[in-house]
């Protein structure tokens, strides 16, 4: 339990309040109130009392050490942030980062051009027609099923990526 206070109480003010009474001076709620005295950092005065002053005064003490650590935890956040900018600006200096869109325009390309090559081999390999149709529906299936491999992992990087989002907002 929370120390008695020794101050004396003013002339009008009641040494004992209730939890109602407690809640509605410290703009709480009285569930509140006794979560305090269950944590004892408000001290019982009686089955349903409490002791005022060193109630109030125990109640502003933890919200200032409440209130410096939030205002702690504000500044490293904030430190973070500004390592991680530095971080991310460092980079692009380097050329170790590249933008989103010269990546994809990249990677657009390159398909493509693998594409038309595969594309063109059942012409190349043969010029009976049975085979070449045979040739062209294993070139075909085998880009089909590239594309959904690679579309599976975009989507498992984008979701990665929102995830990622996520716990930076937190």
């Amino acid at each position: 339990m929370a120390k008695r206070s020794q101050l004396e109480i003013k002339p009008g003010l009641p040494e004992e309040v209730s939890a109602p009474e407690l809640a509605e001076l410290l703009g709480c709620s009285e569930r509140q109130v006794r979560q305090w005295a269950t944590e004892g950092v408000i001290e019982k005065a009686s089955r349903g009392k409490y002791v005022l002053a060193p109630s109030v005064q125990a109640v502003v003490r933890k919200a200032l050490e409440n209130g410096s650590s939030d205002m702690e935890r504000q500044r490293i956040d904030f430190m973070k942030a500004k390592r991680e900018a530095l971080e991310l600006e460092t980079a692009q200096k380097k050329r170790e980062l590249l933008p989103v869109a010269d990546v994809d325009a990249f990677f657009q390309t390159v398909f493509g051009e693998l594409k038309s090559e595969l594309l063109s081999v059942p012409a190349r390999a043969s010029r009976d027609m049975t085979v070449r149709r045979e040739v062209e529906k294993a070139v075909v299936a085998a880009l089909n099923r590239t594309a959904a491999k690679i579309n599976d992992k975009a989507t498992a990087m984008q979701a990665t990526l929102a995830l990622t989002e996520g716990d930076d907002n937190d």
